[in-house]
């Protein structure tokens, strides 16, 4: 709230290249292993609309086993972002952190994520979110494997508020993967309408208003 509303706010361009900005969501190794490959073929998907466009990857904050990730770096349109980390205080993540996550996704093409509550942070910003719901991909994985990335995807709360049966936001198999990355490059406008759809169904409210609520329930109980 205070980066949108703020009018000292100014955005800051991290890279000199276009790029889509994908966000790993997941701690478990398998799942990591399943959204690496999803990466690799979202790097290579990009290089066929242009040799130019770069996948950037946040890394999952929490997961500290980077050997996890090591694939990604030898990859071709990779660019690992990995530029965040526990703070002295213990915080996971300081203010300028944040900030700089924001101008990050400000910055992007597009954010593309498996269900990621980074793809609700996304939609207040005009940066088209993408969430990836591809069935019929191989990920490497039995469909049964209760690790199975699809499973992720379809939590509860993804479904309810992400996974919109008619957006064009919500890639639902390969084929059209190329074709959608493709559109929101040369008309991102036509894929806001779901940013506004999310924000319309979770209003910014203030960290004090937050707190001010919660305490005068504990005083009403």
């Amino acid at each position: 709230k205070r980066y949108l509303e703020s009018p000292d706010t100014q955005v800051t361009t991290p890279y000199d290249f276009d790029y889509y900005y994908y966000m790993f969501a997941t701690y478990e190794p398998l799942l990591v292993k399943q959204e690496t490959n999803i990466a690799r073929t979202l790097a290579k998907t990009l290089s066929n609309i242009n040799p130019h466009l770069k996948l950037v990857v946040r890394l999952y904050p929490l997961q500290k086993r980077i050997d996890l990730y090591d694939v990604l770096a030898g990859t071709p349109g990779i660019v690992v972002d990995s530029d965040f980390g526990k703070t002295q205080s213990g915080v996971l993540m300081a203010e300028n952190e944040l900030r700089n996550k924001l101008d990050k996704i400000h910055s992007a093409v597009a954010v593309i994520h498996n269900g990621s509550t980074v793809g609700l942070e996304a939609s207040y910003l005009d940066t088209p979110t993408l969430v990836l719901d591809m069935r019929g991909y191989d990920y490497g994985v039995s469909v049964r494997h209760p690790l199975h990335l699809q499973k992720f995807v379809h939590q509860y709360q993804n479904q309810k508020y992400l996974l919109d049966a008619d957006s064009p936001n919500v890639i639902r198999d390969l084929n059209a993967l190329e074709r959608t990355l493709r559109q929101v490059y040369e008309s991102p406008n036509d894929f806001l309408d779901y940013n506004r759809a999310l924000r319309a169904l979770t209003p910014l409210r203030d960290v004090n208003d937050i707190a001010a609520d919660i305490m005068t329930t504990l005083i009403d109980v």
